[in-house]
């Protein structure tokens, strides 16, 4: 398989890539691995097309239709490669806050991954070691998860929660989203029992925001609810900035929205212009580098913001005795409860 990155397409640039240098598969799955994957940049793939007598630009048109068939090239490529199979373990790492009443079976789960990319055999320039330490992507959503089970564990002692609560740090999100298929796989509570999903990754650590994103929440009716934390905080909800680069697919909530569980991505909006202006340069200088570490944090007080929106709307969840919402049709997801929020 050849995919050609565009900077528009992927919300990162050509450059982030080369941390990737391995695919991985669960032990469990019945995937078979690509015998070859080549990434290009935007010039090589145009350049690849021409070789065909075509465009990059046409390919980019037509491939926008459903009608989109494959096209044959008349071109014979060689690639030789050392390749290398090993096992490795990961760890996803759960808590859970027993609820005690008629609904206590049922459960609100909050996730944000714990991994990274490991490091760098050879550092890059300027780095004394090449270790990705991930402290933006995604130390801050662990932290954002943290600072919520504190709340949400205190806020319980006076005001016992009609749900259980399960908090997961979840394990190679990096690689294909593995941990969150291994916690479908098994989780904590049966996933008709799981009333939604909230995701951390990669916060707001570049000052305070007008403005939040619930990505995905509008798939399966959560989006009126969101609405409402974020209002009690004093913020707006926006749209998806970027939605070409297709953010919401590449979540770990996205797993358990395929599962049609109601589940959103907690993410940053556009309402402050700093804020946009840090973000793009950390995606460019910083994003799946050794330099995403702690020197890269500017502000923490939008982390703040998105924090206390999740405890919010997770005390809401796990208080209310209505049932799961519907995931819509239209989106692809088998629809389940009658009911919404």
């Amino acid at each position: 398989m050849i995919l050609i990155h565009t900077q528009e397409s992927a919300g990162y640039p050509f450059s982030a890539l080369t941390a990737l240098q391995a695919k991985m598969l669960l032990a469990t799955s019945n995937e078979r691995a690509l015998d070859a994957v080549i990434w290009l940049n935007e010039e090589m793939g145009q350049q690849l097309a021409s070789l065909g007598s075509q465009s990059l630009s046409e390919w980019r048109q037509i491939a926008q239709f459903r009608t989109f068939m494959p096209r044959v090239m008349n071109i014979q490529l060689t690639v030789t490669m050392t390749m290398q199979t090993r096992q490795v373990n990961g760890l996803n790492v759960i808590a859970k806050l027993p609820a005690y009443g008629p609904r206590s079976h049922e459960a609100v789960l909050i996730i944000a991954h714990h991994d990274h990319l490991g490091s760098a055999d050879l550092p890059p320039a300027g780095h004394n070691e090449g270790v990705y330490n991930g402290a933006i992507d995604n130390a801050s959503g662990v932290a954002a998860l943290l600072a919520i089970a504190r709340a949400v564990v205190a806020y319980s002692k006076t005001h016992p929660l009609q749900r259980t609560v399960v908090f997961a740090t979840l394990t190679a999100e990096e690689h294909g989203l593995l941990g969150a298929m291994h916690y479908v796989q098994h989780p904590a509570i049966p996933l008709e029992n799981t009333i939604a999903v909230l995701n951390f990754d990669v916060t707001n650590v570049w000052g305070k925001a007008h403005d939040v994103v619930g990505l995905g929440a509008e798939m399966c009716g959560l989006d009126q609810l969101f609405a409402q934390t974020a209002s009690q905080e004093g913020l707006h909800v926006g749209q998806d900035p970027h939605p070409s680069a297709g953010s919401v697919y590449r979540a770990d909530s996205w797993v358990f929205t395929e599962n049609a569980i109601p589940s959103v991505y907690i993410f940053t909006g556009e309402g402050n212009v700093d804020v946009v202006r840090a973000r793009v340069d950390y995606v460019q200088r910083h994003y799946h580098r050794p330099s995403d570490d702690v020197r890269a944090i500017i502000d923490l007080e939008g982390t703040v913001q998105q924090a206390r929106v999740g405890a919010r709307l997770v005390i809401a969840l796990a208080d209310s005795v209505t049932k799961r919402s519907t995931c819509i049709r239209g989106w692809g997801i088998p629809s389940v409860d009658n009911a919404s929020w």
